[in-house]
């Protein structure tokens, strides 16, 4: 499986990288800085892109079986400035999908995306007032977008909890339709959050699903 990658020279898409090489198969790297990228592998294309621009998106994703979408933007604390990158980027993503005939894709998002009654209280009244909110709303903004304009699309949202560097815990990872997991840990290693985003395109799961994830306790 040819597999293209955006956001590969953050932290979780450096780990999709590794995990998808690791397991035979071949990685396109649509970056904007590749100098950022210093793994060297057979099977791994490095390409320099405007994750903006439709086209160069579109003609690198014909070569590729699925894509996955790994960017994301840091906390803005305090920050009164809007937070556009999830949703700009998965209307071109998808639009440059359609065009260059690839039907499956599979993005990172984050528990409680919504405020939903049960949400955690320290997530709803600490984290998203202080540097959260604008990230999780956009999330949110982009999430709602895939399921109402995107139903030609294989799409699947993932919900991880905080994440951390690491290696992998072995463990069973829990998923669900939910803002969280109930009864799992709050936080968990990026490198199984890259393992369980290749699980949904290797084996063809949770297909037009939101779903959270996490590692239980």
């Amino acid at each position: 499986m040819k597999i293209a990658v955006l956001g590969a020279t953050g932290p979780t898409g450096l780990e999709f990288v590794n995990e998808a090489l690791d397991r035979g198969h071949g990685v396109v790297a649509l970056v904007r800085n590749p100098e950022k990228i210093t793994v060297k592998h057979e099977n791994l294309k490095v390409l320099k892109v405007n994750i903006l621009n439709e086209d160069d998106l579109t003609e690198n994703f014909k070569q590729c079986d699925v894509v996955i979408s790994c960017l994301g933007t840091p906390p803005s604390w305090l920050s009164l400035t809007p937070v556009t990158l999830y949703l700009d980027s998965m209307k071109v993503i998808t639009s440059a999908m359609r065009k260059s005939g690839v039907k499956r894709v599979v993005c990172l998002s984050s528990m409680c995306s919504k405020s939903e009654p049960g949400n955690p209280v320290w997530v709803e009244w600490v984290l998203k007032p202080l540097a959260l909110g604008k990230p999780l709303q956009n999330m949110a903004q982009m999430e709602d977008y895939l399921t109402s304009q995107c139903s030609d699309l294989d799409f699947t949202v993932v919900r991880p909890p905080g994440l951390v560097n690491g290696p992998s815990t072995g463990k069973q990872i829990d998923a669900c339709e939910s803002q969280f997991v109930a009864g799992a840990e709050w936080s968990m290693p990026r490198r199984d959050v890259a393992k369980f985003m290749l699980s949904c395109v290797v084996d063809s799961l949770w297909l037009k699903k939101i779903i959270a994830i996490g590692i239980p306790k």
